[in-house]
């Protein structure tokens, strides 16, 4: 028996962990079975459905515990997107393994590229979209697409009753959805239209706040997280997908569900998302808030287009998507890599250090991080770019907080974390991050400017004094506008 170990940062009841449940049950038999090695504590209804369909789970196994399962599995299989546990993981001292990394992300933008060394290190790189093959230095990569297969979606009868109904399913956070979702669905001149959204994460209360503002509480309905996919889409015409730009989404499970339970898709965000849909016959792509809008009124205003598409895009996810679609090519993958030896391999080049580290998994994406670790006197023009990060760069997983809470210790973390922090409007907090990095090491006058305007911005009038001490005088024109 073949055991196909699945190393993933976090098994939780997201989209690739879905994907990794999917191809385990599509492809184990009486030759293979799968394993998991949750390197955070894993969510325990996720591992009760993994167990079920007789996929054991190990959760945050100690150090001794993993590098026996990694010597016992024939093939380790990376469910890889930029975290700094396995990233740790990848440069230990590995036993001899076959390596698979199965990117979740896009790799377009950082924080969560592809870097060239991870290409370097692993027997073989798979992408979970096509996208990822247009993009420099990745177009040599296979693809498999992650797919979610249609179990919560058995027997879905559409609700005829609940109205023009607007929905989405995913993560609140801004870090991945677009930032103008309430005032897109506002603007919506659809009197009676509602609007679902199930899900949940740190945006959710500015939501709520923003639907009371914009007068639309009484038809904005917060689901919250839902297992129960079938039952919320039933009650959906359209699928409103609106993603922010920058965002490292690649596969989107919850979109080919939607597409199978035959609800139309209006896409508003980067091009691998849009890329899972063909416009105009499976739904309709976008690309500003205002074309969003013009295509949930047409969808309402042409109800035999939401029929026609409907059809088309379950045919589509049919096809495309089905665990029986994919399932032939995992296993070809596997059975060719199972034919190569076991190898070792020098550890995974990382530097020392959360910064160093972070700047590393950035694969050359967003420099002014590398800048800001190069030179103190150069690193000003450099860290005004950091404070204007956009989220996914600044909160986002694999981002500049991500990183700080993995090593909290890291004094340029905490000093960037500030400049994140002050840059979307959080002065408080972010006069605390750079008392850390001061209080760690990183004394340079500038971090003591910074917290100053922090400070002052935050209504810390002594904090303020204190900072200016350590601030030359006069100031240096190149302190100038840092948070302008």
């Amino acid at each position: 028996m073949t055991t196909v170990l699945h190393v993933i940062p976090a098994l939780t009841r997201g989209g690739p962990s879905r994907a990794l449940l999917t191809a385990a049950r599509s492809t184990a038999g009486p030759e293979l079975e799968h394993a998991i090695a949750s390197l955070a504590p894993a969510d325990p209804w996720m591992t009760r459905e993994c167990d079920g369909h007789g996929v054991s789970v190990s959760s945050a196994p100690s150090a001794g515990s993993l590098r026996a399962m990694l010597e016992n599995a024939g093939i380790v299989q990376i469910h890889f997107w930029n975290s700094p546990a396995l990233y740790e993981l990848l440069s230990s001292d590995l036993p001899a393994i076959r390596l698979l990394v199965w990117s979740h992300v896009s790799g377009e933008h950082a924080p969560q590229v592809i870097p060239p060394a991870l290409i370097e290190f692993a027997d073989v790189v798979l992408a979970s979209c096509d996208y990822t093959t247009e993009l420099p230095g990745l177009e040599h990569l296979d693809v498999l697409p992650a797919v979610a297969g249609w179990d919560r979606l058995r027997g879905i009868r559409r609700n005829a009753g609940a109205g023009f109904t607007v929905g989405f399913i995913g993560t609140l956070d801004f870090a991945k959805l677009h930032p103008e979702l309430i005032s897109m669905c506002a603007s919506i001149p659809v009197p009676h239209a509602r609007f679902l959204i199930c899900g949940t994460g740190g945006a959710m209360p500015v939501l709520r706040r923003q639907a009371a503002e914009q007068g639309i509480a009484d038809r904005v309905e917060f689901r919250g997280f839902v297992e129960d996919i079938g039952g919320a889409v039933a009650e959906m015409d359209v699928f409103g997908y609106p993603l922010a730009e920058g965002t490292y989404a690649a596969s989107e499970l919850v979109l080919q569900e939607a597409m199978y339970a035959g609800v139309p898709p209006v896409v508003l965000g980067p091009a691998a998302v849009r890329r899972s849909v063909v416009h105009g016959e499976t739904g309709l792509t976008v690309s500003s808030t205002r074309e969003y809008q013009q295509a949930v009124v047409y969808f309402h205003n042409h109800p035999e287009e939401r029929v026609r598409m409907g059809r088309a895009a379950h045919e589509y996810a049919v096809r495309t998507w089905s665990p029986e679609a994919v399932a032939g090519r995992w296993a070809e993958t596997y059975a060719a890599l199972l034919e190569r030896p076991k190898r070792r391999r020098p550890r995974y080049p990382i530097g020392d250090g959360g910064a160093l580290r972070f700047v590393q998994s950035l694969g050359g994406a967003a420099p002014h991080f590398a800048a800001s670790l190069s030179s103190a006197e150069d690193a000003i023009e450099a860290e005004r770019q950091i404070a204007r990060s956009p989220m996914v760069v600044a909160t986002g997983g694999g981002g500049v907080l991500y990183y700080r809470d993995h090593y909290p210790g890291d004094p340029h973390l905490r000093l960037w974390s500030g400049l994140v922090l002050h840059g979307q409007g959080h002065p408080g907090l972010a006069a605390g991050e750079f008392s850390a990095a001061i209080r760690l090491g990183l004394d340079h006058w500038r971090v003591s400017w910074y917290l100053a305007l922090a400070a002052e911005a935050a209504g810390q009038t002594a904090v303020m004094e204190e900072a200016l001490r350590a601030v030359p005088k006069p100031l240096p024109p190149v302190a100038e506008g840092v948070f302008a």
